[in-house]
């Protein structure tokens, strides 16, 4: 079992939060922003042995994914379950949400999603007009669900963009996926960010912050904590609520993890 460093998981978490705060604002997810560590109802954190930057961190109903190149956003049920826009029964299987769904209103249609999913896009600072020069949009691919009743329209509605050329699952796909009975948005995933030319913050000289024993950063003054987050992200505590900052952080001895004032949970990991 490896124990990731208190200093690698408090830049981490904070690189998490601030990401947050950046994709929930740019989207106009019904998130209360800034975050702060009340609404945070999971936090992991993967050894950067293991393969880089990668956290996941799920605030109120949304999951969000980040990694040296990733971003994954996923609208969640109260259960915790991938959302059809529709609140699903804990033990229900996919095909029941999709056949409960179907029946529902729709208001939104194949004709009015490209429009929407492009407006998130550039509200991204995703760079559209390069992305559909590589990757042509397509638009409702599965725009019918086989249901119980026969074949209806799909409650989900999709847009990606991935290289034609590519077959099976392609690194540089960018993908919505929407509501037809809501209008939410259900899941944004951008697997490479080759085409974002905004927010891609990430930690630095990883090996280096991984050194600093846990001893160490106990030890540290809140400035020295600002200051640890500012040279290993770029990022200042004053963008982002900071544990140490914004109030003390607990120095318990036996507080061998970053768990943020007891809502961010233990992130352990098996070495590879």
């Amino acid at each position: 079992m490896y124990e990731l460093p208190l200093a690698y998981k408090f830049v981490a978490s904070m690189l998490a939060i601030s990401n947050v705060n950046y994709y929930a604002t740019r989207l106009q997810l019904p998130i209360h922003l800034p975050v702060q560590t009340q609404e945070i109802n999971q936090l992991n954190v993967r050894p950067p042995s293991m393969g880089g930057v990668a956290i996941n961190i799920q605030v109120n109903n949304y999951s969000f994914l980040f990694d040296d190149r990733e971003i994954a956003i996923h609208n969640l049920d109260n259960n915790g379950i991938q959302s059809f826009g529709i609140p699903m029964k804990r033990t229900e299987t996919s095909a029941s949400g999709l056949e409960r769904a179907s029946v529902m209103k729709y208001v939104v249609n194949t004709n009015q999603i490209y429009g929407m999913a492009t407006n998130w896009l550039i509200a991204l600072n995703i760079d559209v007009a390069k992305l559909e020069e590589k990757n042509p949009p397509c638009v409702n691919k599965y725009p019918f669900f086989h249901s119980k009743r026969g074949i209806v329209p799909n409650p989900l509605l999709i847009v990606d963009w991935r290289d034609p050329k590519s077959r099976g699952f392609d690194r540089t796909e960018v993908k919505v996926e929407i509501s037809a009975i809501s209008g939410e948005l259900l899941e944004f995933c951008d697997y490479s960010g080759a085409f974002n030319m905004g927010h891609r913050p990430s930690i630095k000289e990883q090996r280096t912050l991984t050194a600093i024993s846990d001893a160490e950063f106990l030890r540290f003054s809140t400035l020295e904590r600002s200051n640890l987050l500012f040279h290993f992200t770029g990022m200042e505590c004053s963008n982002v609520f900071c544990p140490g900052i914004d109030e003390p952080l607990r120095r318990a001895a036996d507080q061998q993890a970053l768990e943020t004032n007891g809502i961010i949970q233990r992130a352990e990991e098996h070495a590879p």
